[in-house]
């Protein structure tokens, strides 16, 4: 009775018996994997760990503590760009990298050189006339383009449909216009949508929106100042090659 209260007892603790020691007392010690990943770094208590940095130094061939360093900044750009809100790659590549760095240079006005951004769109524009009767003609006239646009048709193709005289218009096939010259209410529309008519610029106005493109700065001046002001926030511990 007294051996089967000690073997219940151990059972409770959640010890364990290593088959064929039990009578001789001695227990076999676990051998340690020597192909299990190890710690390389430590950021902001977030672990690095040698898989990823065997996967990084694979996938860029930059030698292993370039690569560890390199992995540290992608850590803290992501976190950096997830707090802002900043929509983050599943995998990085040159590209994405420059667009996360430059958008969280932004978000931390950290001063680098803006973007150039425009809209690809088509575009109609109809001259105020002098006359209220020929001013209410322009007005109708960009009203059945807007129907036909609505309709399915291309705003040139529109235009060409209704064979309206163009001495008081112009309309643009796939213009590109930076986003300071296009009015506010444009600015707001997504890919694919046609705007409403627009008083503005002496005239009525459409847009048909096809491309919002954004040509960023040269990487290497933006990540020169972004990542140094990521670090300098952050505790970063090497622990291992």
């Amino acid at each position: 009775m007294h051996s089967r209260s000690v073997l219940f007892s151990a059972a409770v603790l959640g010890l364990s018996f290593v088959a064929g020691c039990a009578g001789s007392g001695k227990h076999t010690k676990p051998v340690a994997d020597p192909n299990a990943p190890v710690v390389v770094a430590r950021v902001d208590g977030a672990v690095l760990d040698s898989a990823a940095l065997d996967a990084h130094v694979k996938e860029t061939s930059l030698a292993r503590d370039a690569a560890r360093e390199d992995l540290i900044d992608l850590m803290l750009l992501r976190t950096a760009a997830e707090k802002a809100k900043i929509s983050v790659p599943a995998k990085w590549t040159k590209e994405e990298r420059a667009r996360v760095e430059y958008d969280v240079a932004i978000a931390q006005a950290i001063e680098v050189k803006k973007a150039k951004e425009s809209l690809i769109v088509d575009y109609a524009w109809v001259k105020d006339a002098k006359a209220k009767k020929a001013r209410d003609a322009g007005k109708a006239q960009i009203e059945k383009l807007r129907a036909l646009v609505e309709a399915g048709k291309t705003i040139p193709a529109a235009f060409a449909e209704l064979g309206i005289a163009a001495a008081m218009w112009h309309v643009g096939d796939h213009e590109e216009y930076e986003l300071n010259v296009v009015p506010p209410e444009v600015l707001a529309l997504p890919i694919g949508a046609l705007s409403p008519i627009i008083v503005g610029n002496g005239g009525l106005n459409l847009f048909k929106i096809y491309e919002h493109r954004r040509v960023l700065p040269d990487a290497e001046p933006v990540h020169a100042l972004v990542q140094p002001k990521l670090r300098s926030v952050a505790k970063i511990e090497l622990v291992a090659k």
